[in-house]
């Protein structure tokens, strides 16, 4: 049952990249819209078409594969994305201006790393479910 939560986790982690990168692919001026960026034409829309989307579709696939298979390891690196998007969040509540008004910033990194801490310590391929 330990491993099943677990699993769930993972997979809750997974989805929500999967809704974000899916949003920034085909919804990108509305993305920014709520992330607060600002575009220049063509070249912002691209960015987060293609970078944007890129890497959380990617950080989703990872964190959807190890769900699959239960592996708590194959979490590493969509725990360590989410662990320097919440150290890029911090430095911006210092370096910038006003950064603390942006605090609110940081809630979507420490749900995604606290979703996936637990199943990347305790999840295992060959635990009993």
């Amino acid at each position: 049952m330990k491993q099943l939560a677990l699993r769930v986790m993972a997979s809750l982690a997974a989805l929500g990249l999967t809704t974000i990168g899916l949003f920034a692919l085909l919804a990108p001026q509305e993305l920014m819209r709520q992330t607060g960026l600002a575009s220049i034409g063509a070249l912002g829309f691209n960015f987060v078409r293609g970078d944007v989307a890129a890497s959380m579709l990617v950080v989703a696939f990872l964190a959807g594969r190890a769900a699959m298979r239960g592996d708590g390891q194959g979490l590493a690196m969509p725990l360590l994305w989410a662990v320097l998007v919440i150290a890029g969040r911090c430095l911006g509540l210092f370096a910038d201006a006003d950064g603390f008004s942006a605090a609110r910033a940081l809630v979507p990194g420490l749900v995604l790393a606290l979703l996936l801490a637990p199943p990347f310590l305790l999840m295992r391929p060959n635990a009993t479910r």
